[in-house]
């Protein structure tokens, strides 16, 4: 056994002329060889039976044996885990309106929520694929399309891993902050598209009740993913909600818009209670309003409810008054943003000033939850 791997390794060092298959070939050789001399009882160094000589001297080829071995190593670890460079998913989203009396459309790639805010109306695109640029500014168009089907279908010939996805969605800023998008609706679109598409979630028959909806696109994006959604926020919110709902009837058909006040202890439970799962994004903006959010997520909540709430940190003494609210009711914990956000979404979204609660009613032993 010993010569036919001197033989073999002479057969290597032959293939000069291509230095990438002898250094694959020499890769195995060596993984071969340590497996015979540990079953074999071999005392000979592996370089020795590579050179021929003693294991006081290193040649090259063994050298290049082993930084051929890590780099097989370093691409079997990275491809066992995302990779923050090339997200799993891409958006882009265009915005229409007025501004200065003029009409207007940008397409962005990256969050600008004041551009956002100030749009009448939204063109949301995920992708599992590149998106290509969309229409210019000086193709407007007047009437918008609302049939969902997704004007991206055919801008690669990589297989998607989900179908693309397109969501139009009106807003309206003059009603309260309930009427406008807000950046953690975008991230938390993406996390959730780019997790299901690689199969590390599956939302699909889940009951999911969003919190302070707003405009709807998060409850949207779930409800694409056939998630049973009902999507609530305060009552002169929900007209645009289900005016959102409308536009996009391809990915609504399992969302129902249902109002819903923190401050209403004694409101019923809102369609398809009990719930598997309840997201709320950006819905911590005050110290007053805080304490009603947490008892109202408590009353939405059933023994094995989970609850999301994600929200980008604008003032501590905020985040403290809604930390003390949550204390008495829920079991907390905290998605560390960094490892388990920023993998799936894209890095233009990634921001340091996002926390991510994850909340499950105080439950006695032996209580499972399915998210």
């Amino acid at each position: 056994m010993y010569r036919s791997c001197v033989s073999l390794w002479e057969r290597i060092e032959q293939l000069t002329w291509d230095v990438a298959s002898r250094d694959i070939m020499m890769t195995q050789f060596f993984s071969e060889a340590m497996a015979i001399q540990s079953r074999e009882g071999i005392q000979r160094p592996i370089h020795g039976i590579m050179t021929g000589t003693s294991s006081k001297r290193k040649e090259p080829n063994a050298r290049r044996a082993k930084k051929a071995a890590k780099k097989v190593a370093a691409k079997s670890s990275s491809e066992s885990s995302p990779n923050l460079s090339h997200p799993p998913v891409y958006l882009s989203y265009t915005l229409r309106g007025y501004e200065d009396g003029q009409r207007f459309e940008r397409t962005l790639t990256s969050l600008d929520r004041w551009a956002a805010q100030a749009a009448d109306t939204l063109s949301v695109n995920l992708s599992t694929r590149p998106l290509p640029l969309l229409k210019s500014a000086n193709d407007y168009d007047d009437e918008l399309d609302t049939s969902c089907d997704s004007p991206l279908a055919n801008h690669s010939a990589e297989p998607a891993l989900l179908p693309d996805l397109s969501v139009t969605l009106r807003q309206k800023s003059s009603v309260f902050i309930g009427g406008q998008i807000w950046d953690t609706s975008f991230v938390l679109s993406c996390w959730f598209y780019a997790r299901q598409a690689l199969g590390k979630v599956d939302v699909g028959g889940l009951k999911i009740c969003e919190v302070g909806a707003g405009i709807g696109l998060l409850s949207l994006t779930l409800g694409a993913l056939d998630a049973h959604v009902t999507t609530t926020d305060l009552a002169e919110v929900v007209p645009i909600l289900q005016g959102n709902l409308d536009l996009n009837p391809a990915i609504s058909r399992s969302v129902v818009a249902h109002a819903v006040d923190w401050g209403d202890a004694n409101a019923p439970p809102p369609p398809g209670y009990p719930f598997d799962l309840i997201v709320a994004c950006d819905c911590i903006y005050s110290e007053v309003s805080s304490s009603d959010l947490a008892l109202c997520l408590a009353r939405l909540c059933s023994p094995k409810t989970v609850v999301y709430v994600v929200s980008e940190v604008r003032n501590e003494s905020i985040q403290a008054a809604f930390a003390a609210s949550i204390e008495p009711l829920f079991d907390v914990a905290f998605k560390n943003v960094q490892e388990e956000m920023w993998p799936f979404i894209p890095p233009e979204l990634r921001s340091h000033q996002m926390r991510f609660y994850v909340l499950t009613p105080k439950k006695q032993s032996g209580e499972k939850h399915l998210v």
